[in-house]
């Protein structure tokens, strides 16, 4: 997971700092697009490993995991359309972080991500009345410090990275980002935290619902 969220942040970084007829690839919009058609094909990994569970029980509801949600009275079955609501969380947190990409560092970028660890523990306390003890609170006052101290040194350090544009309106994005994402968190856990499905049918479908709404956006 490390490897890969810093692999995106290098990815993303190189995207747009590539030009094309001397003008550089600033489409965020674009990204989130491509972003949910890659999510969509999620759905061919879940449609696989239905038909395995079928050819090994004879049934979905047959296998092991189904029987036990059933026994603990969770939902194995949701309105595909409610996962626009979080996918509409998160086309919102993408566009503001791609577009903070293209203001301030990459390595800035992945830094001040880890912000949201705590706004998710704040929403957590506020919205699904979650208790945090002594040492969930003393990690979260060491992330806010070490976020703050990364947002400053962007603030005010005088760097001569190209990639540097424009620190404040990509604070600005980050921060707007990373307090989406982390409503997203939690309305996904609202919304999923009764039910039993498959990741890889949460996020296809989340996908499908969000390629659609760009494709008519765009």
């Amino acid at each position: 997971m490390i490897l890969s969220g810093a692999g995106l942040g290098i990815v993303l970084k190189l995207m747009d700092t590539a030009e094309a007829y001397d003008e550089p690839f600033e489409h965020p919009y674009f990204q989130c697009l491509i972003m949910f058609v890659g999510e969509s094909l999620c759905i061919f990994i879940y449609l696989y490993q239905r038909q395995s569970l079928v050819r090994e029980f004879g049934s979905v509801q047959a296998s092991p995991g189904m029987k036990k949600a059933v026994q603990e009275g969770m939902k194995t079955d949701i309105n595909p359309l409610l996962f626009a609501v979080p996918m509409l969380c998160d086309s919102t947190a993408s566009c503001l972080l791609l577009i903070a990409y293209i203001n301030v560092p990459a390595s800035i970028a992945q830094m001040m991500g880890g912000f949201v660890v705590f706004i998710v523990a704040i929403f957590s306390i506020i919205f699904l009345k979650r208790k945090l003890y002594r040492h969930h609170w003393t990690g979260m006052v060491l992330i806010f410090i070490g976020i703050g101290l990364v947002a400053l040194s962007a603030l005010t350090g005088k760097s001569s990275d190209s990639s540097n544009k424009n620190p404040v309106l990509g604070i600005s994005m980050m921060i707007g980002s990373i307090l989406i994402q982390g409503c997203q968190y939690i309305v996904e856990e609202k919304l999923l935290g009764s039910c039993y499905l498959s990741p890889m049918k949460v996020v296809g479908w989340e996908g499908i619902t969000g390629t659609i709404f760009w494709c008519i956006a765009l």
